[in-house]
């Protein structure tokens, strides 16, 4: 009997301990004790819930300035002009000198090759040879009658600036041998043509009084024939 009362005695402290325990505990809890604060789950950690983004700022545009947005130009002073040079001759090249009026009675003498004629007629029984030497060598034959015809011509161009005028004389120097030859002068020249005639004493056949209006000169030749023509010379007068 004593041993149950010893157990009796102590499952009665435990219990009174228990107790004591207990009323403490729901006095903290009801009296709002501190609490261990759980830690809150991170952003991370909640799977599937995405981050909310920052909302953007916009830009509000203000009202437009008004008037003219143009620059204004601030006058300045006119710009000075730039001086034309001087042409430069290129290398090699030689700067060409003002022509000088020509006066009033000068002589002008221009000489043309007998290979630089301008116009050639040839039958089929003719043949024109350039020379070497500049001169222009004409043959026919008497396979037939037709005739061979070169034609020269004043060239204006080596005329000096200005000259649209004067007395023209001319001459066609070479010889001829054979069947018929003839020489025909510029229009209005005197004589106006020489038919199977030597040349003068100077080797040369004489025209005298023509016009820069038609300076055509002629040599002509057929049958058994030959011509040389060395040069043409014409000489223009100009007038006072």
């Amino acid at each position: 009997m004593k041993q149950y009362g010893l157990l009796a005695a102590a499952f009665g402290g435990t219990l009174a301990v228990l107790l004591a325990l207990f009323f403490v505990f729901e006095q903290l809890s009801a009296g709002g004790g501190t609490a261990v604060a759980s830690p809150s789950p991170s952003a991370s950690a909640v799977a599937g819930t995405p981050p909310t983004p920052a909302p953007t700022p916009r830009l509000t545009a203000g009202p437009l300035p008004s008037g003219n947005l143009r620059p204004t130009l601030v006058p300045s002073d006119p710009p000075k002009p730039i001086p034309t040079p001087e042409p430069t001759p290129k290398p090699g090249q030689t700067a060409r000198p003002t022509p000088t009026p020509v006066a009033a009675g000068s002589v002008v003498q221009i000489v043309v090759a007998g290979r630089d004629y301008i116009h050639a007629e040839v039958p089929a029984n003719g043949k024109i040879t350039k020379l070497a030497d500049g001169g222009a060598e004409l043959r026919t034959t008497r396979v037939s009658s037709d005739t061979l015809t070169v034609t020269y011509r004043l060239p204006l161009a080596k005329l000096p600036p200005g000259v649209k005028n004067g007395r023209v004389d001319a001459k066609v120097c070479g010889k001829a041998t054979g069947d018929f030859w003839e020489t025909y002068g510029p229009t209005g020249a005197t004589p106006a043509e020489y038919e199977y005639l030597p040349p003068a004493s100077d080797g040369c056949w004489h025209y005298a009084g023509a016009s820069l209006a038609d300076t055509d000169l002629f040599a002509i030749i057929n049958l058994e024939t030959t011509f040389r023509v060395d040069r043409v010379v014409y000489t223009v007068t100009i007038p006072k």
